[in-house]
């Protein structure tokens, strides 16, 4: 028995597990086939981009461990569409 409960505690332990943080973005769009352009941009560049919400003027997306000053990085690359910061996590995106 006291073999039993070792095994569940080592197990329980935290060492092994990887953390991952998910991150929400929102995207204030001028046109509605921006947020098309952007979601293909995200899909391409990223694994697991989960869409919240799209409407013709928002775009939510959350994305597993791409933290704020990644996602800038990567955002300032793209040349299709023109992206400015609102405040954190919040962008608006123009032509």
């Amino acid at each position: 028995f006291k073999e039993y409960v070792n095994a569940i505690a080592s197990s329980l332990k935290f060492e092994n597990a990887q953390p991952f943080a998910v991150y929400k973005y929102t995207f204030v769009l001028e046109r509605a086939i921006y947020g098309s352009i952007l979601l293909d941009y995200l899909n391409a560049k990223y694994d697991k981009v989960r869409v919240v919400e799209k409407t013709d003027t928002k775009l939510i997306v959350e994305i597993e461990n791409v933290p704020m000053s990644d996602m800038e990085k990567f955002l300032s690359a793209i040349d299709a569409v023109r992206i400015k910061k609102i405040s954190d996590f919040n962008y608006q995106v123009t032509k």
